[in-house]
């Protein structure tokens, strides 16, 4: 197929941060071997959230184990790696969160952080990791709702200072806050998660984010998700996981990037099938860059989700 150079130059623009590719390679790899001859972009990286570690704070701990004899096989892709370090209670001296730092050290790859302690820690000791400032710490510290008009873009604006790329809450992409956007960031060094499935302005999230804040420093780790689920909005949420209205199309996505938006995340689900997750990869890396696509898919996809058996219990590591 012969690809307009408009395609090729947008791709060229892209920056992927994609999770659970860690825990599922042959399956991410596959995906990447579908790409048509041309298509390449101007970055790709995985992250992802290490069993056991104490900084952890954003995500479950999982069943699945990091495959550390593998990053060799993204590298040779020239693909990054990412790990989620965002908790705020940081014992600086944590075992397991410094010889993750060791054993990940490697220009390229980054962290994603919220607290200042690591984020000085690793500035001063690790300078070769480029650091993020993790989604999680926005609804964590519910500063779309204590802060308003000009507090709410210097808040943005000194993360900017601190950090190489800020992840922004879906909010910020919608209105009325949208409109402001451009005139107060450099959204180039914004990254937006597009499969974010949430409500808008939704108050419990920041409980989730507190909670797993809390949890993932208590062991037996395994046992975080039943309290979660039954302290926070898990159980009643008439959304849940199968929500896909804010599921970004083809459409909004080409918008955004002809806005100067470059960075985009696609989230890990652990209660998705790894089919699902295929599927959603070929869609946004494979299938919305090519010059000719279906333009049904993603509403195949959303009612493809509306099918999936609700998993409620999720893949948690039980010790």
């Amino acid at each position: 197929m012969r690809l307009r150079n408009s395609v090729r130059d947008r791709n060229k623009k892209i920056k992927w941060e994609i999770g659970r590719a860690f825990q599922s390679q042959d399956e991410f790899f596959s995906i990447l071997d579908e790409l048509p001859e041309g298509i390449s972009y101007g970055e790709i990286q995985v992250y992802e959230g290490i069993s056991m570690c104490a900084w952890n704070a954003g995500r479950f701990v999982t069943k699945e184990r990091m495959k550390y004899e593998n990053m060799q096989k993204f590298y040779d892709r020239g693909i990054n790696i990412s790990l989620t370090m965002t908790n705020t209670n940081i014992d600086i001296n944590d075992k397991l969160g410094n010889e993750t730092l060791d054993r990940f050290y490697r220009k390229g790859n980054c962290m994603i952080v919220c607290d200042d302690i690591l984020r000085k820690h690793i500035r001063t000791n690790y300078p070769d990791y480029h650091l993020i400032y993790s989604i999680t710490s926005s609804y964590a510290e519910e500063v779309l709702w204590e802060l308003k008009n000009g507090k709410l873009w210097d808040y943005y604006k000194k993360k900017l200072d601190e950090y190489d790329v800020i992840v922004v809450p879906k909010e910020l992409l919608e209105p009325p806050l949208y409109k402001d956007l451009h005139k107060n960031l450099d959204v180039a060094r914004i990254e937006f998660v597009v499969d974010n499935d949430c409500y808008l302005y939704c108050k419990i999230a920041g409980k989730v984010y507190r909670t797993l804040r809390m949890l993932n420093k208590v062991k037996p780790f395994g046992k975080t998700y039943d309290f979660l689920y039954k302290q926070t909005c898990l159980e009643k949420c008439l959304i849940g996981p199968e929500n896909f209205n804010y599921w970004y199309s083809k459409k909004r996505l080409q918008d955004l990037i002809d806005k100067g938006l470059v960075r985009f995340k696609i989230a890990r689900h652990e209660e998705y099938p790894v089919e699902h997750l295929m599927e959603q990869w070929r869609g946004y890396i494979v299938d919305y860059n090519k010059a000719e696509t279906d333009l049904k898919r993603w509403d195949k996809f959303h009612e493809k989700g509306l099918t999936l058996e609700n998993n409620s219990i999720r893949n948690i590591i039980d010790v």
